[in-house]
């Protein structure tokens, strides 16, 4: 794509992604026209894999847990985290 828009693979990246680092406008609007262009869309496996981290929660559990995991998996959804020492918390969903 940075090809199509004519401009380096940094430049789309940060224009893709909402990089903290300003982009000239024009080649802001080039790039956000070569994705509409080739239809691109986001590949969050992907970008997980590049950034080192991802916001998926494995719950892996023995037979004798089943109501448990499924509580604690109803938790996890609604947006609560454990804590250390037992409890939970809301996350801070950004």
């Amino acid at each position: 794509m940075a090809a199509h828009a004519g401009v380096s693979l940094a430049t789309a990246s940060r224009a893709l992604n909402g990089s903290s680092r300003r982009v000239n406008a024009e080649l802001y609007e080039r790039v956000l026209a070569s994705a509409r262009t080739l239809k691109y869309s986001t590949n969050v496996q992907a970008q997980a894999v590049a950034r080192g981290a991802s916001n998926l929660v494995a719950l892996v559990v023995g037979d004798d847990s089943i109501r448990w995991a499924h509580a604690a998996g109803a938790a996890l959804a609604r947006g609560f985290v454990p804590r250390a020492g037992g409890g939970a918390r809301p996350s801070r969903r950004r």
